[in-house]
């Protein structure tokens, strides 16, 4: 039996070695850009928890827990990257420190509430940072996998009376509606079935929204260039796709089977936390001489 998170699929589409790698090392490698996110959920569960107990929290409030939040992110990481943007042909190094990361949480969560980005009132939240763990249907070598995640909001619309799956996501830019569907990441169909689940509901009673929050505007002085809200109707055959995916993620997780891809793109120092203990990436970029013998070792 393997846990099989969205990430754990995600992981699998651009190289399934990662996944090898970070079970044996057991580190957990956090980034800036990971926790400026990981703040600016922390503020928001807050605002949403309080709206659902009918309590809201001040804005004060919600910039103090995210900046808790914030914190605590960086104290439980075994080797904090504060490098917010790498050096590339297009773009200079730029690292942040906690006084400036602190100031752009600040700011997203101040334009979030000034502007209202929020779910409209008619939206009755009834669940905040939904959990969910779940068998899977047995899968191809005759296993019980476990699906996990956790979705951000479940809603539910008291004039059509649909259920809503939110998430929010911040982003170095203003970012497309393709980076977020079902043919790009495994998370909206996922997580539309453990709910479907979970309350007896069929994937087109789930609408799908994801709350994009940008660091900058897409034009300097659109403020409102600074969110947008990707919606997604997801299908069975979505649906269907992606538990069957999950299904030989878990078979290949189960049995060890792993597999490197140094020809990606995102095979590289600056994209892969595990770049020093790994030996296909570095030694076909050739950082580092590896012998045949030595990599027929990791295997």
């Amino acid at each position: 039996m393997a846990r099989v998170r969205q990430s754990t699929i995600g992981t699998f589409d651009v190289c399934s070695w990662r996944e090898k790698l970070q079970i044996e090392s057991g580190m957990y490698t956090g980034g800036i850009s990971a926790a400026l996110g990981t703040g600016v959920h922390g503020g928001l569960e807050l605002y949403y928890q309080g709206r659902k107990m009918g309590s809201i929290p001040s804005l004060v409030d919600i910039c103090e827990q995210a900046v808790v939040v914030f914190d605590e992110e960086i104290a439980k990481s075994d080797q904090f990257n504060w490098v917010y943007q790498p050096e590339t042909s297009k773009a200079e190094l730029k690292v942040l420190d906690r006084e400036e990361s602190i100031g752009m949480i600040v700011e997203i969560l101040t334009l979030y509430f000034q502007h209202g980005w929020y779910w409209p009132e008619q939206y009755e939240i009834l669940e905040v940072e939904y959990y969910f763990e779940r068998d899977l249907p047995v899968s191809p070598a005759g296993l019980v996998h476990v699906a996990t995640g956790t979705a951000d909001l479940l809603m539910r619309n008291e004039d059509t009376g649909r259920f809503t799956m939110a998430d929010h996501k911040t982003s170095k830019a203003y970012t497309a509606k393709s980076k977020h569907g079902p043919k790009d990441k495994p998370q909206a169909p996922y997580y539309v079935w453990a709910i479907g689940q979970e309350y007896g509901l069929e994937p087109h009673d789930i609408a799908v929204a994801f709350d994009v929050m940008s660091w900058k505007p897409k034009y300097r002085g659109q403020l409102h260039e600074r969110f947008i809200r990707h919606p997604f109707d997801i299908t069975q055959p979505m649906v269907d796709a992606i538990i069957w995916k999950a299904q030989l993620v878990g078979d290949a997780v189960h049995a060890g089977h792993y597999y490197p891809n140094p020809t990606s793109f995102l095979c590289s120092q600056q994209w892969c936390d595990h770049w020093e203990r790994c030996h296909f990436g570095p030694a076909l970029n050739g950082e580092v001489p590896v012998s045949l013998q030595s990599l027929k070792g990791q295997a």
